[in-house]
């Protein structure tokens, strides 16, 4: 009886989480952030915050969102060459979709609308696989930070301050011994992937895990020995 009552309450909390996580569609939806694809864009795009100039963004000098009409959902997305988002080059209104599914705007664009409940991945951790790795592969643990994985020095950099889950893999030429990371000798872009699926990257392999993700699992592994205390 014990068992079944805790793997009950397991169960619901566990539902209540994924909900708590992923239900973010209501019906007066407010959208303040786009996720912008296409020519110039890094593989994963960008993601911008309605109302604030971005420089140096898909190949232009600055990119604008504001919105048009709220009621029926109408923004408006302005390419400038320059990085004060005054002298804009294109100009395009485009309708948002309320169930968060990229909007083609033309000119070889699209975008995704997002609300201001939504928290965009953040990927700290990298586990790698492939040539000179050991057989369980081997983990960058921070972004930016040089390690010595797979026997070279190696590094994990953002792709740009609002690339959306874009990464290059950088790889050394410095000796190991010293553990810097100076003397550039490939680099290769990646885009992460959900749920701790692997992404290709040359001939490695690699997993990107989240800050959620990882807090999550210690949300698991809670309620997991809550559920064996209640047993004993």
């Amino acid at each position: 009886m014990k068992l079944l009552l805790s793997l009950f309450i397991l169960f619901n909390i566990l539902i209540l989480n994924i909900l708590a996580q992923h239900d973010h569609h209501h019906s007066d939806v407010h959208f303040t952030q786009f996720l912008i694809q296409g020519n110039g864009c890094s593989a994963g795009g960008e993601l911008l915050h309605v109302n604030e100039c971005n420089s140096d963004v898909c190949g232009v000098s600055g990119a604008l969102f504001t919105e048009v009409d709220y009621v029926h959902m109408e923004y408006l997305l302005s390419l400038t060459n320059d990085t004060s988002c005054k002298n804009t080059n294109l100009s395009q209104v485009f309708e948002c979709s309320d169930e968060n599914v990229a909007v083609s705007i033309g000119n070889g664009y699209s975008v995704t609308c997002y609300d201001d409940e939504y928290v965009a991945p953040k990927y700290t951790k990298f586990q790698i696989s492939g040539p000179g790795c050991s057989s369980d592969s081997e983990t960058i643990s921070n972004v930016d930070e040089c390690s010595t994985v797979c026997g070279a020095n190696n590094k994990v950099v953002e792709k740009t301050e609002t690339s959306f889950n874009t990464f290059s893999l950088n790889s050394y030429s410095d000796q190991t011994t010293t553990k810097t990371c100076s003397t550039l000798k490939t680099s290769q872009d990646f885009v992460c992937l959900p749920d701790s699926q692997k992404v290709t990257v040359g001939n490695y392999s690699i997993i990107c895990e989240s800050s959620s993700s990882l807090v999550s699992a210690s949300i698991f592994i809670t309620i997991l020995i809550l559920s064996i205390v209640l047993l004993v």
